[in-house]
């Protein structure tokens, strides 16, 4: 195949990660770059599984899952880099430890930063500490995470918060002029405000909720990372026992039922499982609470603030880089204090104070797309294509 005319025809973008769909953080928002990058560039998303909704503007390259049970990471990510000459790729861009020699990494999380601290937070030589450590998965990870981010392996490193930048120099030594920070974007086109009152009407009635009943509402998928023991308790002890608690996501409920029976708050909480018209519940509900341990982002926190939510997020979740404490949200100073939490959910008692904040909020991210993010990305892929060329 002749080699792509960079001047006649747009550039071919290859990009990677394991699975594609769009509902899941990281998979969401590889989607809508994939999707705006196609605006000026052929991308070609290369993966094991995809769910497409007939939307896509960009092209799929399926390939085949690993046989090795811990290795599939590592071969798929050799495999990944293959492809580049055969598909005659431009540039080789990879979401996360899913590539070994590409052009852009683009960093959602720093893997070996987790698996760190997860260990210290679990208790020494128990059974779940002994798992953990002896999972070679993580080990492959942080194998890969290492090639990444050394010199040979990339051009350019795309990290998705200061946050993140700051783990890669602290984890990894890197020097910080090879890291380029771009939030992700948010889709205010599909999370927006039409209709809003008769879908905080249909919704409510659904979960037979009334009009006075203050709903706070939590989307996660791991819910002992994002903090949801925390909120629990600070739920109880808040001031307004008149709530209900929202949470939706996949993860085993039953500690979490347990505990609030404990707190005598079994009542309030409603676990709903995975959802996807996680909107029609934004809309429904009058704060988003999300005390989450590690975020490297949190496109939840963006897309609740683009329903006009009021959102409690820990001051170094990724996504609190663009909340100004009081304005626009409230921050934690720290993702585990339950009294501060139950401070802040008192203050958004208060209903105008709610529409106050929750109005800033979607005035916040309304400056912040996926346009707006992509074409953040594309000058940044202009730079290395003309690199190329010369």
């Amino acid at each position: 195949m002749a080699q792509v005319d960079l001047a006649q025809s747009k550039a071919r973008i290859g990009m990677s990660l394991d699975t594609l769909h769009r509902y899941g953080g990281l998979t969401r928002s590889a989607w809508e770059l994939a999707q705006h990058l196609s605006k000026d560039y052929e991308v070609v998303f290369i993966t094991t599984e995809a769910e497409l909704n007939g939307e896509e503007k960009f092209s799929i390259m399926l390939i085949k899952k690993g046989i090795v049970p811990h290795l599939k990471r590592v071969t798929r990510a050799l495999r990944v880099s293959l492809l580049k000459r055969k598909l005659n790729l431009d540039l080789l861009m990879s979401h996360g430890a899913n590539g070994i020699f590409q052009d852009v990494v683009v960093t959602h999380s720093v893997h070996k930063k987790w698996f760190l601290w997860s260990l210290k937070r679990t208790p020494f030589l128990s059974k779940a500490w002994l798992m953990k450590l002896l999972n070679p998965v993580h080990y492959a990870t942080i194998f890969l995470e290492t090639l990444q981010y050394s010199k040979p392996f990339h051009r350019l490193i795309i990290a998705i918060s200061h946050q993140v930048k700051l783990d890669l120099i602290n984890y990894f030594g890197i020097d910080e002029k090879r890291i380029v920070v771009i939030h992700h974007g948010v889709n205010v086109e599909e999370f927006d405000l039409s209709e809003h009152a008769s879908i905080r009407r249909s919704v409510r009635s659904d979960l037979n909720i009334d009009e006075g009943t203050k709903v706070i509402i939590f989307a996660a998928h791991e819910f002992k990372r994002k903090g949801l023991s925390i909120l629990l308790r600070s739920l109880a002890n808040a001031r307004n026992s008149n709530f209900v608690l929202l949470i939706a996501g996949q993860d085993d409920p039953t500690d979490f039922k347990t505990e609030a029976q404990r707190l005598n708050i079994e009542n309030k909480v409603r676990f709903l499982g995975v959802r996807k018209d996680i909107k029609r519940l934004y809309l429904a509900s009058d704060v988003f609470a999300f005390p989450t341990s590690y975020e490297a982002f949190g496109l939840v926190i963006t897309e609740a603030m683009a329903c006009a939510l009021p959102v409690i997020v820990p001051r170094d979740a990724g996504a609190s880089e663009l909340i100004e404490d009081g304005v626009d949200g409230f921050l934690m100073s720290s993702w585990d204090s339950t009294d501060e939490l139950s401070q802040h959910l008192d203050r958004l008692d208060d209903v105008d104070l709610r529409t106050k904040i929750g109005k800033a909020a979607r005035n916040k991210v309304l400056s912040w797309t996926w346009d707006h993010a992509s074409q953040e990305y594309s000058k940044q892929l202009s730079m290395l294509l003309k690199e190329k060329r010369e």
